[in-house]
């Protein structure tokens, strides 16, 4: 909260200095853009680094241990980093980008771009749903009873599901996972995904984005060109993809007698809860038996290797090419493997806190 506090005060001094700023040379009609762009600019990336790393500082805090309290703060952060986010938008939006740089210009536009809601109460609620999706999604449990056992056993998503979807050959239980998961998680989320996409699309059309679809596609700069250059990409790859994917259906098959001989490949039978990585599957589908396996698990393993050894030899791989190596604060901070002590998200992601600081 502290640091909400101290973000708010620069907030507005800034926020007041570039409106009054802005609006002064709106009326005199100022003739250099240039020498207000760039201190609109300087003084942006200032209050910009200080806000959002303050608000990924606190999103991290929520990921990491998803406890209500977290939560909250973290909305806290996210709701006012869109409201510094909307006043910067209004106030790049009185500046004349037509004698700027190529670069100046674009760094305005940039700026300029907003998806936002109005109402400050439809952005708290924005990232209210977010943050109860994150929450469900990450925590959510199956639990199956052993026939034989009698026992019960829960599972989370990481690592358990995720181990059950890569290592079993069993169809039933496999098909269980996919879709047992997808029926615990998925419907209380269901409503709170309706109404953000809801407040999305409204924020979009408030901007004259039409929907929220098309702001996001903004994002790569290619215009009319971004759905053409898609198809094209798509089409140069067409008939490797489908000559792998028939490749892959033809072994499935031979495992497992429900997958078609032509057609759609079941989703759960590809290793991966979300069917994105195939290579868990690489012992069904390999092509050639005789040639030893790709897979270095069992040397790893001999070698006594663990999370952050592994880490480190990758480390060294990346400075191998000529990069930097990763700073001691991403050693002293990151969460590598997952802790048992409390909640978290466990889905592999990097995160930048500006002045150096990555985890």
């Amino acid at each position: 909260m502290i640091l909400w506090i101290f973000n708010s005060l620069i907030f507005l001094l800034w926020s007041r200095t570039c409106c009054s700023t802005s609006q002064q040379n709106v009326t005199t009609r100022l003739k250099n853009y240039t020498a207000l762009a760039l201190d609109f600019l300087k003084n942006y990336e200032v209050q910009a680094t200080q806000i959002y790393s303050g608000e990924s500082q606190a999103a991290w805090r929520y990921e990491t241990d998803l406890t209500e309290c977290n939560r909250e703060f973290s909305v806290v952060n996210s709701t006012f980093a869109k409201a510094f986010s909307m006043k910067a938008s209004k106030n790049a939006s009185l500046i004349n980008d037509v004698d700027l740089s190529n670069d100046m210009a674009r760094q305005i536009r940039i700026i300029r771009r907003n998806v936002l809601p109005k109402s400050q109460r439809d952005m708290k609620l924005i990232d209210d749903l977010i943050s109860n999706m994150t929450n469900i999604y990450s925590t959510g449990k199956l639990c199956k009873k052993n026939n034989y056992t009698n026992e019960t056993r829960c599972m989370e998503l990481d690592p358990d599901l995720n181990e059950l979807m890569a290592k079993s050959r069993d169809y039933d239980e496999l098909l269980w996972g996919w879709k047992s998961w997808r029926d615990t998680v998925g419907p209380p989320m269901r409503t709170l995904y309706e109404r953000l996409v809801g407040l999305l699309n409204s924020g979009a059309r408030d901007h004259a984005w039409g929907d929220y679809g098309n702001f996001q596609r903004s994002e790569y700069e290619m215009g009319n060109d971004f759905q053409s250059a898609i198809k094209k990409l798509w089409n140069d790859l067409r008939l490797l993809y489908q000559e792998l994917h028939a490749y892959v259906r033809y072994k499935l098959h031979e495992k497992y007698p429900q997958v078609s001989s032509n057609g759609t490949i079941q989703a759960h039978l590809l290793g991966n809860m979300w069917a994105q990585d195939w290579s868990s599957i690489y012992d069904i589908v390999k092509p050639f038996p005789k040639v030893p396996s790709l897979d270095v698990t069992p040397n790893l393993i001999k070698q006594q290797y663990n999370a952050k050894k592994m880490f480190k030899l990758a480390q060294s791989f990346f400075v191998s090419l000529g990069l930097d190596p990763m700073p001691q604060m991403f050693w002293n901070k990151s969460v590598i493997t997952k802790p048992k002590d409390r909640k978290m998200v466990c889905h592999p992601s990097a995160w930048d806190f500006c002045k150096g600081d990555v985890r």
